[in-house]
């Protein structure tokens, strides 16, 4: 399995038009499950759709029987990916406001349902996106279902 990749904020924006490029919000804030979804819809890197922590990289949680985050659903996480447009050969970039614990679960999650190349963290996430005095947009991302196939090992 190879390591997650962390991409710069510059390098990012150097690549921000290439094709098949899929860009991943992943903000999220335990104590206001709310937050990403807000901070998404206040300002984002052009391109990115939203992936939900408690929605999308989560399946249900149930009292006394799981954690807070269980892993979701296969098919399920299956089809959101597909949503967000990912192909077996997609350069993924994921991000959250930094550190990246919320990006991370994202890769851990693609990975662990076969997707291992092309999978990038932005280093600093959007903190440093900010920092290098990038950009954010409020327009709708814009692409085709994906095709990615995976199963979890």
């Amino acid at each position: 399995m190879s390591i997650a990749q962390l991409i710069s904020p510059e390098q990012l924006a150097a690549r921000q038009k290439t094709p098949g490029l899929v860009i991943l919000d992943c903000r999220y804030a335990l104590e206001d499950s709310d937050y990403g979804q807000r901070s998404y819809a206040q300002g984002r890197i052009e391109g990115a759709s939203f992936a939900d922590l408690k929605r999308d990289l989560s399946g249900p949680a149930i009292k006394g029987k799981t954690g807070r985050h269980p892993l979701p659903d296969p098919a399920a996480l299956l089809q959101c990916f597909q949503a967000w447009g990912i192909n077996a050969d997609s350069d993924v970039v994921l991000y959250d406001d930094g550190p990246g614990m919320y990006a991370a679960r994202a890769w851990w999650l693609l990975a662990w349902m076969g997707k291992r190349e092309g999978v990038y963290l932005l280093d600093g996430g959007l903190k440093a996106w900010h920092a290098a005095g990038l950009p954010l947009s409020l327009d709708a991302p814009s692409r085709e279902p994906g095709s990615f196939s995976g199963e979890p090992d």
